[in-house]
């Protein structure tokens, strides 16, 4: 009996000596540690300066800019803004421009990381960003005088002015970029008058109806009524078979909003369909231009006798891009 009880005291008493040898190990742990700090501290009071220059000495924040060569067009250009915001978070995207206030076919974008920055440049490089239209992408060098990438060196653009809308300025370059401008720039050529629509008519006129138009470059004004063509040639012309498809196209078409009147013009092969609000009115230009019906394809333009101006610059963008 008495021997178990010494070899219990035995291992209770080597257990304690583990315990206080792990124990001066970390009070000597944190001795060292105070020490060290302490060092720190007084030798940062007698070279503050080594220290500040020491903390300034950082790595430099890293480039995240593309720049971007080969725009030719803004249809280009919006499909460059898309696929940068699938590649990464955009900070900026800057399109120079040149003394006529035209797209020169170059762009910096600015990510928000390095990371982002490398894969435009892999992705965007020698890509097709619209059929027939490649370009070039490179990382971005910047040289400390000027903030425009050193290898271009476009000449830097006055800022527009603070009230002119980045749309706005958008649109004045589709204007500048349209080819009957350019000829009237470079040619003493007669003006050629700009896209401007006639001046507005309530009038429900076969005359007031333009023909069906291949052109599709010139900018047209929004309007609430849309012209819808190819429609009457697929279909028989009797009163009771245009009746039925006013309500057919009546039943279709308010499903982008509400529609005030469908009329169709047998004389002129052409279906009017008015909206109560010009969103609505995008909304179906939209969807039905180009859309098949009875074998051919719908043309919807809008209507030119009844302009509307947008009240706000988004409804005019959406208005372009659906027109175009």
């Amino acid at each position: 009996m008495e021997g178990i009880i010494h070899r219990l005291l035995d291992g209770e008493f080597m257990r304690i000596e583990c315990a206080l040898e792990k124990n001066f190990e970390y009070l000597d742990k944190l001795d060292r540690m105070r020490e060290e700090a302490t060092m720190r501290e007084l030798e940062r009071l007698r070279n503050p300066t080594a220290i500040s220059t020491t903390s300034k000495k950082k790595a430099a924040p890293q480039n995240t800019s593309v720049y971007i060569m080969g725009l030719t067009t803004y249809i280009a250009c919006k499909q460059l803004e898309n696929v940068c915001s699938r590649l990464g978070r955009v900070k900026r995207i800057k399109f120079y421009k040149d003394d006529r206030g035209g797209l020169k076919g170059d762009a910096l974008v600015t990510f928000a990381t390095n990371a982002a920055m490398e894969a435009a440049v892999a992705k965007l490089n020698n890509f097709e960003i619209k059929p027939g239209v490649r370009i070039t992408a490179k990382v971005a060098e910047f040289s400390k005088k000027q903030e425009e990438p050193a290898a271009a060196a476009p000449p830097l653009q006055e800022a527009p002015a603070e009230g002119i809308d980045a749309v706005t300025a958008f649109l004045n370059d589709i204007q500048n970029l349209h080819p009957q401008v350019h000829a009237a720039a470079s040619e003493p050529a007669p003006p050629v008058p700009p896209p401007v629509a006639p001046p507005v008519q309530e009038t429900t006129t076969s005359e007031a109806i333009p023909e069906a138009e291949t052109d599709t470059a010139v900018l047209e004004t929004p309007s609430r009524s849309i012209l819808l063509y190819n429609i009457i040639d697929c279909e028989p012309t009797t009163a009771e078979d245009c009746l039925d498809l006013e309500e057919d196209l009546q039943m279709e078409c308010s499903n982008y909003g509400k529609v005030l009147r469908v009329q169709i013009l047998l004389e002129r092969k052409v279906v009017i369909v008015e909206y109560e609000s010009l969103p609505s009115a995008i909304k179906c230009l939209e969807v039905m231009n180009g859309r098949w019906f009875g074998g051919t394809q719908i043309r919807a333009t809008f209507d030119p006798s009844a302009p509307e101006e947008p009240e706000d610059e988004d409804t005019k963008l959406l208005a372009f891009l659906a027109s175009v």
